[in-house]
């Protein structure tokens, strides 16, 4: 695990300088590479093959340089091929495979990993460099492209070290994000700063060039719900284990759910003694410790309990320092917080992402399967709740979803939107904010379809996996993400959406895999999700601290009245409480990148 920098350029101490803000990605060393006007640099968190001085990574005669960011799984089965193929090796590091790969496929090479990553290679023949995020989303990859100029990097933060970059808001990513929490395809809220769409390369040469070398096909197979329960338990299983790889101390976080508890069966299965870590709150609300604590004595874990009773206000910069961008989700405090202390024993931990987005653990996936049959319903009735001048925020959201279900977008933006035109319009101080991206396409194959693939194609690498990388790194810890095994994830989209979820149960399938793994009591457990005192914390002091924030910044965008009338009105709806969150990661974003 690292993190990876560069340009299409020579400034040995720009490379630097992009060195020491992504220290706390890989501690352990400094690499980096520059000639013909390129520099490449990374920094190194060791996990497989421990010594110092194998990155950048080259092929036999050093026409391919490599630097790299995650892990590849399935590496020793890919050297057998490449060696017999006349490939030949010189370390054990994972990373040994990609200029041999890509020697041998090309361009295509990162359909044969089965892993996480984010790669640069220069190809020092052809004068190119090569970009290459994984599949899934599980590490970022960050590009500026100025002026027939690229620069890359793990981080955004690293990008701004550079002086001609003269930083503005994406207008249209504001209104992405205060709508979704997230930003949208590979817009942030830096001007020209993108970030790299999963399963896709760029190639630069002078002229930029992106590709697609993976898809998700999301057409149902036949099976019986016995017969996917029974493919998913297998690939599930074969995906710990080969997520066990490491040189270092390894262990995982678990909540007592469904996804994370399977997880910590599966690895004490396979290994020895599993270390396990869990956030409590005092508030019993929002504690889970008790579930956790099952799991880990039925599994004899080395468990550790992480407490998170902490003043907020504190730890909040910390937080949006290593975000870079805006992310509306509360967790990234606790999550931060538990990185810190998960450091002081272990340097890899696996955790449960991914699972409710492949197989429908959301509620809104119940909630919204159950409106759609509404839709018949003509629709001067189903507007008749919108015109009843209702007061409270969620019924008012309600009204909305009933009303726009003519329309599969209109519809999810309804029930899942921050704030919706009406409240945006209330909020912007000028009338004329650009929208954000549309997600029309994403419902062409249908209205559950689409909000599948909203959830695995924009949220879970947008919101989800950019929260966990950013979070963990930043305690130069390597998260790693089971579920997200390519082959779990292309079986978990073809089961027919009647084995995930009705009316009255989520995660069917998941349930019906993981039956005798777990524990009983957490199998037949209600779905709580990763809740935190935001209403607390709150009061205790981020409102305060939002007020002053929004004193004492010069940001022109949102108008001061409406954010004190959300700030004063969190008691009424959680629709108020998760608009309070995302001005508050907003405006604190602005005041530490953009003042």
């Amino acid at each position: 695990m690292c993190g990876i920098f560069g340009f299409s350029w020579e400034d040995k101490a720009l490379l630097e300088r992009m060195s020491r803000v992504l220290f706390h990605r890989g501690p352990d060393e400094f690499a980096s590479y520059g000639d013909k006007g390129i520099s490449l640099g990374m920094r190194r968190l060791a996990i497989i093959d421990l010594k110092k001085g194998l990155y950048p990574i080259t092929n036999e005669n050093g026409t391919i340089q490599v630097i790299f960011n995650g892990e590849i799984y399935n590496y020793q089965e890919l050297k057998k091929d490449l060696e017999a193929r006349g490939h030949r090796f010189t370390t054990s590091c994972d990373a040994e495979v990609i200029p041999h790969a890509y020697e041998e496929y090309g361009d295509n090479f990162p359909n044969k990993f089965n892993g996480m990553f984010a790669i640069a290679l220069y190809d020092i023949a052809k004068n190119r460099i090569l970009l290459v995020r994984d599949k899934l989303g599980e590490k970022p990859l960050y590009y500026l492209l100025d002026k027939n100029r690229l620069a890359f990097a793990s981080e955004i933060k690293c990008l701004l070290e550079i002086p001609e970059y003269t930083k503005s808001i994406d207008r249209p990513a504001l209104d992405s994000y205060l709508t979704h929490r997230y930003t949208l395809g590979t817009s942030t809220l830096f001007q020209n700063i993108k970030r790299m769409s999963p399963g896709t390369t760029l190639a630069f040469d002078g002229n930029i060039k992106i590709t697609r070398y993976w898809n998700l096909d999301y057409k149902e197979n036949t099976n019986t719900l016995s017969q996917n329960a029974g493919i998913l338990r297998y690939l599930l299983e074969d995906s710990v284990k080969m997520r066990l790889m490491s040189d270092v101390p390894l262990g995982a976080y678990l909540s007592g759910g469904l996804d994370s508890s399977a997880i910590v069966a599966l690895m004490a299965k396979h290994s020895d003694k599993v270390n396990t870590f869990n956030v409590s709150f005092s508030d019993s609300d929002f504690d889970e410790s008790k579930y956790a604590r099952i799991v880990a004595e039925r599994f004899s874990t080395n468990h550790t309990q992480i407490n998170v009773d902490i003043d907020a206000t504190k730890v909040l910069p910390e937080v949006i320092w290593h975000l870079d961008e805006p992310i509306a989700d509360a967790a990234t405090i606790p999550t931060y917080l538990m990185s810190k202390e998960t450091r002081k024993k272990v340097t890899v931990v696996l955790s449960g992402e991914g699972s409710d987005e492949l197989f429908g653990g959301y509620e809104r996936f119940r909630h919204l399967g159950f409106a759609y049959n509404f839709r018949h319903i003509p629709t001067k009735i189903r507007e008749l709740p919108k015109n009843m001048n209702l007061k409270d925020k969620t019924l008012v959201r309600g009204s909305e979803l009933l009303s726009n279900l003519h329309d599969d977008e209109k519809a999810y933006i309804s029930y899942y939107s921050v704030f919706d035109d009406k409240e945006k319009k209330e909020l912007y101080m000028h009338s004329d904010t650009p929208k954000s991206a549309t997600l029309v396409g994403y419902f062409k194959e249908g209205f559950l379809t689409g909000i599948q693939k909203i959830d695995i194609e924009e949220r879970l690498p947008n919101n989800m996996l950019l929260k966990g990388d950013k979070m963990t790194m930043a305690a130069s810890i390597e998260g790693r993400v089971p579920f997200l095994d390519p082959r779990l994830a292309e079986h978990g989209v073809s089961i027919p959406f009647g084995q995930k979820a009705s009316l009255t149960q989520e995660k069917i399938v998941y349930r019906e895999a993981v039956k005798g793994l777990i524990p009983k009591e957490i199998l037949s457990r209600k779905k709580q999700g990763f809740s935190v005192p935001t209403e607390k914390w709150a009061k205790d002091g981020l409102i305060d601290r939002l007020q002053e924030t929004i004193k004492d910044t010069s940001e022109p965008f949102l108008k001061k009245d409406a954010i004190s009338h959300i700030c004063n009105n969190l008691h009424k709806s959680i629709y108020y409480r998760r608009q309070f969150w995302a001005v508050l990661m907003y405006e604190e974003w602005y005041s530490k990148f953009m003042q």
